[in-house]
């Protein structure tokens, strides 16, 4: 017998004042569940309801662990209100570390215009990119309505689905989720096909290596922009700093991402040519300068001293710290041919 779905649902209570949607909503979302697929449906308003007690971030993760979904309610004023925006950075973060984001299913009553993947506010990106479920006409037309029906119908298929995959992702995982790798340089990265001639090589020193390391800048201005805002919490209430942290690390994680990956190809691409420059006796004019080098030293203790901050900006920062250390890695391959 499959177990009961749990659901935990973040909202402005002052719109539900007004809008007379929670109620019906939750009413109509259980019973359409259990009745097209066989799943019961129970639904938290309240994290105390849940016993998360104080120590709620940490309850998130557990609720994960049981394929708890997060269902954010959202009208405009829901991304003025700060425990809502605490609460989805916070699901989508711990979801996102165990590979279940699909666990967040947005619901956009109103407020629309307010949610894209342009927006600079990092919540209604995030509501944007979960491909949130529109039910202004459900709510127009009214429960029971032809757009109530068809709504609810979709939406309760949309939620059995998702809390079905998290169900067989983590039932699939061995254990923790494994960090990734720190070493992306296998055998056949090294081999000498992959690098034929001294043309190819040369090409990769003046065109492709310069071009990577450019392109690593954005990523690194980004993350001083962070150093800043993270050095200007502290003149925040502490309730402010919890959420400010969030929406920081969020906008973080996009960059870090970016910048591991180049800087890990920086790091194979330089392997590669130290071989070939072995082998073949290649003299070294071309190689990256020292300066360049000792700027990747630097931004490795910046993020050292960023992950201190607190726990949600550390794993944000983690890409630019394993970038940064395979940049200073490749650099010093590069400093022995010198």
């Amino acid at each position: 017998m499959n177990s009961t779905i749990r659901v935990f649902l973040s909202y402005a209570r002052a719109d539900d004042a007004v809008l007379d949607f929670i109620d019906p909503f939750v009413a109509s979302l259980a019973h359409v569940a259990f009745a097209d697929r066989g799943r019961r449906v129970e639904v938290f308003v309240d994290r105390a309801d849940l016993g998360w007690g104080r120590d709620w971030q940490r309850g998130i993760g557990e609720a994960i662990e049981r394929a708890t979904v997060f269902l954010p309610v959202v009208t405009r004023q829901y991304f003025d209100r700060p425990p809502c925006r605490e609460e989805l950075l916070t699901f989508h973060a711990e979801a996102r570390r165990r590979g279940v984001e699909g666990l967040m299913l947005p619901v956009v009553v109103l407020g629309h215009s307010y949610v894209s993947e342009d927006s600079e506010d990092v919540v209604a990106r995030l509501i944007a990119a979960r491909q949130f479920r529109d039910v202004r006409d459900a709510w127009a037309d009214g429960v029971g309505s032809a757009a109530w029906r068809r709504t609810l119908l979709r939406l309760a298929g949309d939620l059995v689905d998702a809390v079905e995959a998290a169900e067989r992702a983590l039932a699939a995982r061995p254990g923790p989720v494994p960090e990734p790798a720190d070493d992306l340089l296998t055998e056949d990265l090294l081999t000498e096909d992959l690098l034929t001639g001294t043309v190819e090589l040369m090409r990769m020193l003046t065109e492709e290596i310069p071009g990577l390391l450019e392109s690593l800048r954005p990523d690194i201005a980004r993350f001083g922009r962070a150093e800043g805002e993270v050095a200007g919490l502290g003149v925040l209430p502490a309730a402010s700093v919890r959420v400010r942290r969030l929406e920081i690390a969020e906008d973080l994680r996009p960059a870090a991402a970016r910048f591991e990956e180049r800087a890990r190809l920086f790091e194979a691409w330089a392997a590669r040519a130290v071989v070939v420059m072995r082998r073949q006796g290649l003299g070294t004019t071309s190689i990256p300068a020292r300066d360049e080098g000792a700027l990747a030293g630097t931004l490795l203790v910046r993020v050292r001293r960023l992950e201190q901050d607190s726990p949600v900006i550390g794993e944000a920062v983690r890409g630019f710290r394993v970038g940064a250390t395979a940049l200073v890695a490749a650099f010093e391959s590069l400093d022995l041919l010198r």
